[in-house]
């Protein structure tokens, strides 16, 4: 579903990332994972249009998107949760997930899927008039997932959805993540809680400044000796 081959990001003389190549396919979920300043939100950023590309390719469904605005990418059904959530925090609970359909016009499917993802997530339902500013950080994590699903999504990126969550509230997201991937959801996730995001996917990238430095099936990555000694800080 996803093919990218030698991206490289550069802010100005500095390159935050050299030459990664990743794939994703349908039906699965693929993490990258690494330290602060690894290149992982870099990443994300450019496959979603955000940021320029420097070089490289990506390809989403056979088409070559690399040099596609922000909003086209979107109209693919490529869907990027990012970190920090960037909600409309003056905007009710229900404004911000109409706004992840605003690239739609199918009325009807889009009441329908407005119900969908309040029965996935009771408390936006009982908190649909509540404004967006106001709500707690993990119910904030869960508007923002809200609202990547509204856009029908093909493939989702969730960009830190841990980030900043009390333990309790780390699980709960986490859960959320399994049942999406239970339904057969493709997802890329970028996670600074390694473990975790090794445990809820199906193969993992590890990016160290900039670069890939191991891939696999997360199974086999979390029981690394290596990775969990360097990256993981497990012996």
């Amino acid at each position: 579903m996803l093919d990218v081959e030698n991206l490289t990001v550069s802010y100005g003389a500095i390159s935050a990332v050299r030459n990664v190549s990743i794939t994703v396919r349908a039906g699965e979920v693929v993490t990258l994972i690494g330290a602060n300043g690894a290149g992982k939100t870099s990443i994300v950023k450019a496959l979603s249009g955000i940021v320029p590309k420097a070089s490289g390719t990506t390809k989403f469904r056979d088409a070559d998107i690399s040099t596609l605005p922000a909003h086209e990418i979107t109209r693919r059904g490529l869907i990027h949760v990012p970190e920090g959530r960037k909600l409309v925090p003056s905007m009710t609970v229900e404004e911000n997930l109409l706004c992840g359909a605003y690239c739609r016009s199918d009325k009807q499917e889009i009441a329908a899927d407005l119900d969908a993802v309040m029965m996935r997530f009771p408390r936006l339902r009982e908190r649909r008039r509540q404004i967006a500013g106001t709500m707690s950080g993990g119910e904030r994590q869960m508007l923002a997932i809200g609202r990547g699903l509204m856009a029908r999504p093909e493939l989702l990126i969730l960009d830190e959805p841990s980030l900043g969550l009390a333990p309790l509230l780390v699980e709960e997201v986490f859960n959320i993540i399994a049942g999406l991937k239970r339904e057969g959801k493709t997802i890329l996730l970028i996670e600074q809680n390694a473990l975790e995001a090794l445990y809820s996917s199906d193969r993992a990238y590890v990016l160290r400044v900039g670069e890939v430095v191991m891939s696999g099936l997360s199974s086999q990555l979390a029981e690394d000796p290596e990775l969990r000694r360097a990256y993981l800080g497990v012996n």
